[in-house]
């Protein structure tokens, strides 16, 4: 597993732990998984979001997102 999608899990995973710790464990996964894919795509979305800024199309923000995340 790459660095960054460890660190979003280990985000994640804190933020279940430490928001919902009262819940059952079926409802802690369900959030989990929410809030993992939640981070996953405000990274996606600012990474195309800073190379629109820059003048760069869809191209190069794909090609960042597969550098950034496999």
């Amino acid at each position: 597993m790459n660095k960054l999608i460890n660190d979003l899990c280990e985000h994640a995973d804190f933020y279940v732990g430490n928001e919902h710790y009262d819940k059952s464990h079926e409802e802690k996964q369900r959030l989990f998984m929410e809030k993992f894919a939640s981070l996953i795509i405000d990274d996606i979305l600012s990474i195309c979001e800073e190379k629109g800024d820059s003048g760069l199309d869809g191209h190069y923000c794909a090609d960042e997102i597969a550098r950034k995340y496999k």
